[in-house]
């Protein structure tokens, strides 16, 4: 008798009494204090559920997750969930019954619910209608994630956010904007990019609603760390420009996206992109009305920063560049006499001179003093003293020969006259010699010759 109950031990002991017409009836059982308890009630209730209508079903829903937590799990779990999931078959009482399943889902390991819970779950995952369905998942989307395995949940979790965010209830889309980004490494990268980002892109561009345009651009913040450069750049960054709204909220959001995908190591943007396409767009925020001076200097310190970046590393390639040009460029001539000078003056060796050296009959030197004494020679002399003195010429080693182009000019002369007709006659020969002269014999060949 120890081992009963208080409450219980009176009955007990009447129960056992020798004289059977002294024991208690039957429905003076039901009277007894012990079962008046609540679990107990509970159960009674679940034995006459189909009996009653929806309006009263829903009432003994809406209490009984104030009775859950009292009663035995094993209660729970093979007496109470039973009753639950035959309800699912009545669409409009799920929303009443979900919650309670998913009360007892919490108290169960993964393996108890994988095994008495995950399937009668799954058909109800597709559900859209009645809406509050998808409300009571996103709102217990992170007890699901952690029971619910890997596999499974690409299946059918991953389809539930997506209806979600194509609902027309601002209350699920925000959920499901900030329930998503705790579970991104479970999506692979295609269903990222073709299914999770172009929804949340169109959503941000559809929505009147401030609130859900500011949890889409901060869930796209809270991706970024699980998406690659060429996503960011090509399908992020172009997106933020096509946001129409100019509210501080909503430019806050964008300067967010734009800090991250900058300080991101993994995502840094280039000084290409930073130029060409930030900067441009990030000025016309900084003037926008309705900023306070906080979120001004936010704004004008993102866009300093990405100048400052943009500075260095176009004077570090140019700097390259400029190294790498002049290391290429070919000398010129002039480049080439300075430096073999510098290289002779440096080494300048006193050498004897070869007079079988090729070149050994040039130098240059002065021109020499003795010059042949013809026209020629005089006018080059003449030329070569009004010449400043320090002016170099090259001169043949032997001085004492005549004039080379004077000598021609002599040769030639002699052999066209010819014995020496052409020697040098005197003053009165060249009147005779003129044909035209009155004087002259003009029968003379020699003369006309």
């Amino acid at each position: 008798m120890n081992a009963v109950p208080s409450e219980l031990t009176e009955s007990l002991k009447a129960l056992l009494h020798p004289s059977p017409h002294l024991r208690p009836k039957l429905h003076d059982l039901k009277e007894v204090t012990y079962f008046h308890d609540v679990g107990v009630k509970t159960l009674s209730y679940l034995d006459s559920l189909y009996q009653w209508d929806n309006l009263q079903k829903s009432k003994f829903y809406k209490g009984l997750p104030q009775i859950i937590p009292t009663l035995p799990h094993r209660v729970n779990l093979y007496s109470i969930l039973p009753y639950l999931v035959k309800e699912f078959v009545n669409s409009p009482m799920i929303p009443f019954v979900l919650p309670n399943v998913l009360l007892i889902a919490e108290m169960s390991s993964q393996k108890e619910y994988c095994d008495h819970i995950l399937p009668h779950l799954k058909p109800i995952f597709k559900l859209t209608d009645p809406i509050q369905i998808l409300l009571i998942f996103m709102q217990k989307m992170d007890l699901l994630l952690k029971l619910t395995p890997a596999e499974e949940v690409k299946l059918h979790v991953l389809p539930l956010l997506y209806r979600s965010l194509e609902c027309d209830m601002p209350q699920i889309q925000e959920l499901c904007l900030n329930v998503l980004p705790t579970f991104s490494t479970l999506i692979d990268y295609n269903a990222m990019k073709n299914s999770v980002i172009p929804r949340i892109k169109k959503l941000c561009l559809v929505s009147s609603n401030v609130s859900v345009k500011v949890n889409c651009l901060i869930s796209i913040g809270k991706l970024l760390e699980n998406l690659d450069k060429w996503l960011v750049l090509d399908e992020i960054l172009p997106f933020l420009q096509q946001i129409q709204s100019r509210e501080p909220a909503i430019i806050m959001a964008i300067i967010g996206i734009y800090k991250i995908a900058m300080t991101n190591t993994k995502l840094g943007i280039t000084k290409d992109v930073m130029a060409h396409k930030c900067i441009p767009f990030l000025i016309p925020l900084s003037v926008e009305n309705g900023l306070t001076i906080a979120q001004f200097n936010t704004i004008v310190a993102l866009i300093k920063e990405m100048f400052a970046r943009v500075e260095k590393e176009q004077r570090e390639k140019l700097e390259q560049l400029s190294t790498i040009q002049r290391d290429n460029k070919p000398k010129d001539a002039a480049e080439i006499l300075a430096t073999e000078l510098e290289k002779g003056s440096s080494g300048k060796v006193t050498s004897p001179s070869n007079d079988d050296d090729m070149f050994s009959g040039f130098s240059i030197s002065q021109p020499p003093a003795n010059k042949p004494n013809n026209s020629t020679s005089t006018i080059t002399a003449n030329q070569q003293n009004n010449k400043p003195r320090e002016q170099l010429k090259i001169s043949h080693n032997n001085s004492a020969k005549p004039d080379i182009l004077s000598s021609l000019m002599n040769s030639n002369l002699n052999n066209i006259g010819g014995n020496n007709a052409l020697a040098k006659p005197p003053s009165n020969a060249l009147v005779s010699a003129n044909p035209y002269s009155p004087t002259g014999n003009s029968n003379n060949s020699n003369d006309w010759q």
